[in-house]
């Protein structure tokens, strides 16, 4: 009998073991398999073009609509990337990306509206996410362990790892699925946004499936679906990106409803960069191109960057021009704009002969100079910025040498350019000099000072100041500032009058450390100057003629 309770003991004991060693092989297993499709390395180019890829139905499509639709993968499909360390975390826990919320004490709101980035006011929901689970959650999805105390814009709750944020706008895009293809346990999906504009592209993802959901290995945007290809190119225009890619889409388009324009994107590091329509209005005019035939890509205003001619059909069949140019903004990044009034001109005046060369003899003539003298590449300019929305210009003798600069004069602000080796060269771009009222920059003739007086005022002060600039290696440095700051806090009254006001004076010099009564002195000297406003006074054409008349 004992033997028997022996040998029954020790088989149960057989059994129970190859059970349990089962467990936790089959544990073991899904463990090694979700560790390696976390660091596995995935092309997407090299499974589609695989013999062994198999399209998903369409039911496997709506699958994964109703999964990048949910709030725990909806944020990948909103950021770009192809290398888990260049996610845009911010965008993609935005709405809390489904990440199991904390409970809210009177403690918590306390602590995040004595927070500066609360304004010390509540007027959304506010939700409380853990640091462990959102750690939890990054590395779950994309294998990395990343620590976003520095690059998360919540308010941190170190004592709770707590992170807060209000849910005011839901960054939420919707999107479908439209087409995909798996391998094994990874999914090449191409999704598109349900709103129909440039700025929304189709995406490329790239899923893999595990045990606990999907890891997330690309999400990048295709950039060049339901465009032209004909007319789809690499430019040089490494002001706008060193990888510019040009990328034209006609009216018919996908990306558009009937009846748009014709729309030509500038992609660079595949985000885009700059898109113009091809559209033009001037008065009761315009040109509405919606077939586009041709592109150049080559400098028009003498400025040493390169320019777009765009030439093709309107809505009514008629073959015409819309020129672009690519011009620095007062953030001295690049756009481009339209030149409105030589896009007329040329249409109505090249109607019988259209085409790019012809164009580009009409604005560079028949031969490229290699270097223009400084009246000719103002002129050259000056006929393809235009006074489309009433600029008006001037020449002005600011620097101490013999060549004028350029001004170029817009509502509420003003360019300011110089010649430099055959191009024209910008100095500042959008000086605003509506401030406080509308006194415009004054200069020096040939002493190369610039000056702008700026005044401000509240309940309890006013300010009053002058800004002293100069043209250094051509670009405006701003060299002093008088100010004068009144403080009336002191009358009884609380009237702002300036007479009751207590004044202090507070000369600065911004490029080296000098005495106070230094640099006053050096004000007094710049003010024994004359001064007269810098502004336009001519129409572009004007004072095209003006250059050739008179210089």
């Amino acid at each position: 009998m004992k033997k028997l309770i022996v040998v029954l003991l020790v088989g149960l004991l057989a059994i129970g073991g190859a059970y349990y060693g089962k467990e936790a092989y089959e544990k073991y297993s899904k463990e090694a398999l979700y560790q390696e499709a976390l660091k596995r390395t995935v092309d997407a180019d090299e499974i589609e073009a695989s013999k062994d890829a198999v399209d998903l139905s369409w039911d496997e499509c709506k699958e994964f609509t109703e999964l990048l639709d949910s709030d725990e993968y909806n944020g990948f499909y909103r950021v770009t990337f192809d290398k888990p360390k260049d996610i845009d975390w911010n965008e993609v826990l935005a709405d809390g990306a489904g990440i199991p919320r904390e409970k809210i004490t009177k403690k918590d709101k306390k602590f995040y509206l004595d927070d500066d980035r609360s304004y010390n006011s509540l007027d959304y929901e506010l939700i409380a996410i853990s640091g462990a689970s959102i750690k939890d959650y990054i590395y779950k999805h994309t294998g990395t362990s990343i620590d976003l105390k520095d690059d998360l814009l919540w308010v941190y709750n170190k004592d709770k790892d707590f992170y807060y944020k209000e849910l005011d706008y839901l960054q939420y895009k919707p999107c479908t699925c439209v087409s995909g293809v798996k391998l094994k346990d990874t999914y090449v999906l191409e999704v598109a946004s349900d709103k129909r504009d440039i700025t929304e592209p189709n995406k490329k993802m790239v899923l893999v499936k595990t045990e606990n959901g999907y890891v997330v290995k690309l999400s990048v945007n295709m950039w060049e679906v339901g465009n032209d290809k004909k007319l789809t190119f690499d430019v040089d225009i490494p002001q706008l990106s060193a990888d510019a890619r040009l990328v034209t889409y006609q009216s018919d388009d996908a990306h558009f409803d009937d009846g748009n324009s014709a729309r030509i994107a500038i992609i660079g590091d595949n985000q885009l960069v700059d898109f113009v329509n091809l559209y033009a209005s001037e008065d009761d005019d315009i040109i509405d191109i919606r077939k586009i035939t041709h592109i150049e890509v080559c400098d028009l205003n003498c400025d040493g960057v390169n320019d777009l001619i765009a030439i093709g059909y309107d809505n009514h069949s008629i073959l015409k021009t819309i020129i672009f140019t690519t011009e620095k903004k007062y953030d001295d990044t690049y756009g481009l704009f339209t030149s409105s009034d030589l896009s007329f001109s040329l249409s109505n005046e090249l109607a019988d002969n259209l085409t790019i060369d012809t164009v580009k003899e009409a604005i560079i003539g028949t031969e490229r100079k290699a270097n223009h003298n400084w009246q000719e590449a103002y002129k050259q300019f000056l006929k393809v910025e235009g006074s489309d929305y009433g600029e008006t210009y001037a020449l002005a003798y600011i620097d101490g040498d013999d060549i004028p600069e350029l001004i170029k004069n817009a509502t509420g602000s003003i360019n300011i350019y110089t010649f430099k080796d055959g191009l024209v060269t910008p100095i500042a771009i959008e000086l605003d000099y509506y401030v406080t009222g509308e006194e415009p920059y004054q200069y020096s003739p040939k002493n190369n000072w610039i000056k702008l007086h700026d005044e401000e005022s509240g309940s309890d002060y006013y300010t009053n100041q002058t800004l002293y600039y100069s043209i250094k290696k051509n670009k405006l440095e701003r060299i002093y500032c008088l100010s004068y700051d009144y403080d009336n806090t002191a009358d009884e009254d609380n009237e702002a009058e300036e007479n009751s006001l207590i004044a202090t004076v507070k000369p600065t010099d911004y490029t080296k450390n000098i005495p106070d009564e230094e640099v006053m002195s050096l004000i007094e000297d710049i003010e024994e100057n004359e001064f007269v406003d810098l502004v336009g006074k001519y129409t572009a054409n004007e004072l095209i003629q003006l250059i050739s008349n008179k210089y």
